[in-house]
This record gives C-alpha cells, structure tokens and sequence, in this order.
C-alpha cells in the first residue's frame, strides 16, 4: 500500500507548488497587501535586506525541490533559492538605529525589550558594548513612516533617551548562510 501512495504524495506536492506559483503571480499583479498575508501564512521570513526568502524544508520537506517561481529559475525577480525581492515590488527604507536607554537597571531593558519585540517593522535588535544600549535594525515604508514609528515608541515612554538613525544607501555585500565549517573547525 505504501508503494501506491508515494507517486500521489509527489503528484499532491507538485500541484500544491504550481498552485503557489499561480496564486503568488496573481498577487504581484494587484494586491501587495494580499501578497504580504500570504506570505505569513506559509512562514516566510525576512532574512536579509531587500527579500522575502521561503524555506524549502518548510514547504516541500528536506530533501525536495522547490517549484519555480517564474520563468524556471525558482524566484521572482532576482536573486536565487526561491525570493521575493521586496525592491520588485515596492520601495522599502532600512535604517539601522542605535538606541541609548535613560537608565541601566534591569527593568528597564526588560521593559525597553518587551515593548521593541511589539513593532512588526523591527526586524533585528541588538544589546551592544559600548557607547550605546542597542542596535535595532528597521524596514519601513519610507523615511516618514520610520519617522512617525520612532515618534510612537518615545511617546510610549518605553526608556528611550537618544537615537540616532543610519538610513541604508546600498548592501554591496549580503550573505544569506553562515561560514559553518570556518567557525566549527578548530584551525
């Protein structure tokens, strides 16, 4: 009986990606809003500037092929490994932001932390040595709109002293993976 059931599995899986193919091409013609709903729901995440990268293993299951996106080369605009490249579709700003808090006690980063954790625009936050508490990582529509967001969270007196705000021009050099065998070796 299992021998029967494998080419169905593989049937099943091809025809649930071409279906992901159609239903993601319908979306960039009209609705980025239904675009971003839909990529939550299969678990995309934002692993670098400029993308929105599916997981193959999340999707497919280790071990398989991901289906082509557009044109057969597994993404839609540039890049490889089955993207989204947010620049494709609308215009982002990132901007990195150091962030100093009014006082050092405990609960003040636990506050600081729980309430950071709350924007969906933050994508990465930091506690950094040095001359300031964190380092937050933001993608926002537009300059105002990271404007309008840094303004709500001082409002919200969540322990904010100073911020100073480092707008992205360009990302010459973007790495996805992690060097795995220089860090593990023991050279």
């Amino acid at each position: 009986m299992k021998g029967r059931c494998k080419p169905f599995g593989n049937q099943l899986t091809s025809l649930v990606g071409q279906l992901i193919q159609v239903i993601v091409a319908l979306l960039l013609g009209f609705a980025h809003g239904l675009l971003a709903v839909l990529f939550e729901q299969v678990r995309v995440d934002l692993p670098h500037l400029g993308g929105l990268e599916y997981r193959r293993q999340i999707l497919h299951g280790p071990g398989n092929a991901a289906p082509a996106m557009a044109g057969g080369h597994g993404h839609i605009g540039e890049g490889a490994g089955g993207c989204v490249v947010l620049a494709k579709i609308t215009e982002l700003v990132t901007v990195f932001t150091e962030i100093t808090l009014c006082d050092h006690k405990r609960e003040d980063f636990a506050t600081f932390e729980s309430n950071i954790h709350l924007v969906d625009e933050v994508l990465e936050c930091h506690l950094i040595s040095g001359g300031y508490d964190y380092l937050v990582r933001f993608m926002t529509r537009s300059i105002q709109h990271y404007q309008y967001m840094m303004e709500v969270l001082l409002d919200k007196n969540i322990g904010i002293s100073k911020y100073f705000s480092y707008i992205v021009i360009k990302s010459p050099v973007h790495k996805d993976g992690v060097p795995l065998r220089k860090l593990l070796s023991q050279q």
